[in-house]
């Protein structure tokens, strides 16, 4: 279904997790390699096996996501992006 255009601006901020489901495949023809992405796919249709708390189940559930990345890649808590959060669209 299309979003609504002011779908931004009514959408529930929430802060998530990096999603760990990957479906990332690669295809080699001669000297060319192809890779194709399935988990927008699935994200399209809803099917997709992230739990609550995800960035892409957010984003499934029509909700923005902000995940607290560090590199190497890791996640930390921050309180200040659950005040963040919970004041957007105030």
């Amino acid at each position: 279904a299309p979003m609504p255009e002011n779908a931004a601006e009514s959408a529930e901020m929430v802060v998530t997790r990096p999603s760990s489901f990957h479906e990332m495949r690669a295809r080699r023809e001669d000297r060319r390699i192809s890779l194709s992405d399935g988990l927008w796919d699935r994200m399209r249709t809803g099917d997709l096996p992230d739990p609550e708390g995800t960035d892409c189940r957010a984003l499934v559930d029509g909700k923005v996501s902000v995940s607290p990345l560090t590199a190497p890649h890791t996640t930390e808590h921050h309180g200040s992006l659950d005040d963040l959060a919970a004041s957007y669209g105030d």
